[in-house]
């Protein structure tokens, strides 16, 4: 009960941190203190409810479910980084005149032979 009391009071504490120094660069920081500490007092409330032998099952399950919300945030960079240099290494792959189609403004410019 005391853990629980500690993660929720350290939760509260993230997050008044984060209403009042909010910064684009650091608000990915104190969301994931934020989902550390509410997530990790859910499983420790959970755990009062069931017997001491399962109660490593809760606790494998918070970490499961706490990995797989890294990893998918890892993945996600990595998309994001893979379609940037991607995207930007075939943009460099080009011809000169090839970048792309013309708009109704550059049709207006060319010269017929």
């Amino acid at each position: 009960m005391l853990f629980f009391i500690l993660c929720l009071l350290a939760y509260c504490v993230v997050y008044g941190i984060e209403l009042r120094f909010s910064s684009v660069s650091q608000s990915s920081i104190y969301a994931h203190a934020m989902l550390l500490f509410g997530s990790l007092s859910l499983a420790s409330i959970a755990s009062i409810f069931f017997p001491d032998s399962v109660r490593w099952v809760v606790y494998l399950v918070y970490i499961m479910l706490w990995m797989g919300q890294i990893l998918y945030t890892l993945v996600l960079v990595l998309y994001k980084w893979l379609r940037q240099t991607i995207g930007s290494g075939t943009d460099a792959a080009l011809p000169q005149g090839a970048a792309g189609p013309q708009t109704s403004e550059d049709e207006g410019n060319t010269t017929s032979p």
